[in-house]
């Protein structure tokens, strides 16, 4: 089975430049980037091996299906944003009428 590969582009910094494999031949990630990634709620990672030999780790975040959003709520909510950065705002004085109307 053939994959296709991807573009990497973008800066990456030296975090840790001596990390050595375990006697199980494992690569074990720096607190640091543990405490990062659990605030981000990565779940697992994607490998690619470049032609030079740099490895990426990709990190992904699995949300529950209970949780995604369909198309329609996706463009709501980004087309909310852009109202807001526009200006397309409105106040309300009366909040239970407000959300009755929605």
């Amino acid at each position: 089975m053939k994959t296709a590969g991807i573009t990497v582009r973008g800066r990456f910094k030296p975090l840790d430049q001596n990390r050595s494999l375990d006697t199980k031949n494992r690569l074990t990630l720096s607190n640091k980037l543990v405490t990062i990634f659990h605030k981000k709620h990565v779940n697992a990672f994607s490998l690619y091996l470049g032609q030079d030999g740099d490895i990426l780790l990709r990190p992904i975040s699995y949300v529950p299906s209970k949780e995604l959003w369909s198309k329609k709520s996706v463009l709501a909510v980004k087309k909310g944003v852009s109202d807001i950065k526009s200006g397309k705002l409105s106040k309300t004085s009366d909040l239970d009428s407000f959300f009755e109307q929605l």
